[in-house]
């Protein structure tokens, strides 16, 4: 019998290529919200994660504190994804990828630290690293970015934290998550999501609960690479690129593309991720490259 409620579903099960794994945004997001991430089928065998409570999974227990809930919520994904990551064989010659947008971005380097030994690799997708970028940069933005609509759907979630309003709520985001090309299509997707409230509101505002955490992604030895949108308002390619080299991060920033970048450029990112199965591990003291 399982003992975790996190989904992992493989889109190309039947694949020999090298394993990635995708980690999905908010907290809250499903997987679904990673529209884009099928085009990685051509070079990987991709697998997308529902964390508990997303894409009709159960919902975590209660905890008492919000860092006691982000414990719970990691220790799940974990052994979700255990059973994947030993069927691996590991080594430098066969990685395994691991692929977190945003929120999700601290997830995949978690696991990254976790499961060190297996040679991982982690991509960030607009993903603040310090809790003091959250608290600044992103809620700054945010308010500079405030429509009567987005202050309308907010409102109405405080009032009543269903599901719909949640989803009603960011897919007002506009120009905060999406770029102008995909504004449309990205309302649609938030729309439709099988979204958790409960992760949100347990965990809304904490980046991790170790406040070293960013000191050990810094002095982690695997691959990891922050990759930024040009467009992106909400978390700006200026912020990221001073987190990736605080934590000796490899820098790429995406043109065209809003917060969920994947929406707009998925052949550009996945040319980022592929291009490294066989690129060395570059030196962290170099200029983050643009693309």
């Amino acid at each position: 019998m399982k003992k975790y409620l996190s989904r992992l579903r493989t889109l190309n099960p039947k694949s020999k290529l090298p394993i990635l794994i995708a980690i999905p945004g908010g907290p809250g997001l499903s997987g679904k919200s990673l529209k884009g991430i099928e085009v990685f089928q051509s070079k990987f065998q991709v697998s997308v994660l529902d964390p508990a409570g997303t894409g009709k999974t159960k919902e975590l227990p209660a905890q008492k504190t919000r860092e006691e809930y982000f414990d719970r919520y990691i220790d799940d994904i974990e052994m979700c994804l255990l059973e994947l990551v030993l069927k691996h064989p590991h080594s430098e010659k066969h990685p395994i990828t691991f692929i977190g947008h945003s929120y999700g971005g601290i997830v995949a380097l978690e696991m990254g630290l976790r499961f060190r030994h297996f040679s991982p690799r982690v991509f960030c997708l607009s993903t603040p690293l310090t809790q003091a970028t959250m608290d600044r940069d992103v809620t700054n933005a945010y308010s500079a970015h405030l429509t009567d609509s987005l202050i309308s759907k907010q409102k109405a979630f405080e009032k009543n934290p269903s599901k719909s309003n949640f989803k009603k709520w960011l897919a007002n985001y506009g120009k905060l998550f999406f770029s102008k090309h995909s504004n449309l299509a990205g309302k649609k997707l938030m729309l439709s999501d099988h979204v958790s409230v409960q992760s949100f509101s347990r965990m809304e505002g904490l980046l991790h609960s170790d406040p070293y955490f960013y000191k050990r992604v810094k002095a982690a030895k695997f691959q990891k690479t922050m990759i930024s949108a040009s467009e992106d308002q909400l978390v700006t390619s200026k912020v990221l690129k001073r987190d990736a080299i605080a934590t000796n991060m490899n820098f790429y920033a995406v043109p065209m593309s809003g917060h969920f970048s994947l929406l707009d450029k998925p052949d550009a990112i996945l040319k980022i991720v592929a291009s490294g199965l066989r690129a060395k591990r570059k030196s962290t003291n170099q200029k983050g490259k643009q693309t």
